[in-house]
């Protein structure tokens, strides 16, 4: 029996040991590669304590591949270090033509040369594809020339095209809604390297509104604030250089807050004692009065205690429509 006991024992523990050391064979971790807008590298899975094979160099358009790192501002990574965890290899780029159209501002990663670095047609090749050799004929020499001049040309095509693509970035983003207060705003938008076109404007609101606010061109030339939020859609063109877009908006026409405040009189009628809200509160008489002389302070009718009423603002072109409170 104590023989039978022993001999399970044995291979209990013989199970068990042969469990972990499969277990441990087994483990893996997972290596993921970031290309950061550069071709699709297939992540890898590796063994603990083995090394990730490093993967054909990813491409990415007008851009230098620079190595892999497990942190851009550190070093590259070193691929004969043993794998012991999960982590994330991310793709370094160096633009590889320049971006300023005045002077050079490149700078080749190691193993490149940068090529006409006193000229704004700069740009990076790889130091094994130059060649320090003179033509050694007058032929030769000749067709090197030509060659150079047809790259040159190139580059500075490839360039205007990359500025151009910044200069639309930057206009789009200038193109944002606007909240409109005051008569006297402009529609038009202007934007370096660009030309912007406002091609059509439509107002939206109520009748009033679209009745009391005038364009002048793309300017507001007068403004009616109504009791409800109304709004102009207007469209753009935008043109910079070989690049362009366009962009529709909706800017919008701020409500009115003013309301009047209204007694009874000894005759049983109704008057004006208050006119109040937006930013400021209006004093009696209201000089700026307009369609309605109960504004003034005079008696009206309790009849007409709910009507719309209409005071201009001082500046004389922004009109405002007030109830009562």
């Amino acid at each position: 029996m104590k023989k039978f006991k022993l001999a399970l024992l044995v291979t209990v523990l013989g199970l068990f040991l042969t469990g972990c050391a499969c277990s441990k064979q087994e483990k893996k971790f997972t290596v993921t590669f970031n290309s950061n807008g550069g071709s699709e590298v297939a992540k890898q899975e590796v063994k603990d304590g083995e090394q990730v094979v490093k993967p054909v160099d990813p491409t990415r358009e007008g851009y230098i591949f620079d190595g892999w790192y497990i942190d851009l501002n550190g070093d590259k990574y070193d691929f004969t270090s043993a794998v012991t965890k999960d982590f994330t290899l991310n793709a370094k780029w160096v633009l590889s033509v320049n971006g300023n159209s005045k002077k050079c501002t490149l700078t080749c990663p190691e193993g490149y040369t940068l090529v006409n670095p006193k000229s704004a047609d700069c740009k990076c090749e790889k130091s094994e594809d130059l060649t320090t050799t003179k033509p050694t004929t007058k032929k030769t020499k000749k067709t090197t020339k030509k060659t150079t001049k047809k790259t040159t040309t190139t580059t500075k095509v490839t360039t205007t095209k990359t500025v151009d693509q910044t200069n639309l970035a930057n206009a789009l983003a200038k193109l944002t809604a606007k909240k409109i207060e005051k008569a006297g705003v402009s529609l038009d938008y202007t934007s370096s390297g660009c030309t912007i076109t406002n091609t059509s404007n439509t107002l939206n609101g109520t009748a009033a509104t679209k009745n009391r606010t005038t364009l002048d061109g793309n300017t507001v030339k007068a403004l009616l604030r109504d009791t409800t939020d109304g709004s102009i859609v207007s469209s753009y063109n935008v043109v910079c250089g070989s690049e362009s877009a366009t962009k529709t908006l909706t800017h919008t026409i701020a409500k009115s807050t003013y309301t009047f405040t209204v007694s009874n009189t000894e005759d049983g009628m109704l008057k004006v004692i208050k006119v109040s809200g937006n930013a400021t509160d209006y004093t009696l008489p209201l000089v700026n009065a307009k369609y309605n002389a109960a504004l003034g302070g005079a008696p009206i009718g309790s009849a007409d205690k709910d009507i719309y009423s209409m005071v201009f603002n001082n500046d004389a072109n922004t009109t405002y429509i007030i109830k009562k409170a």
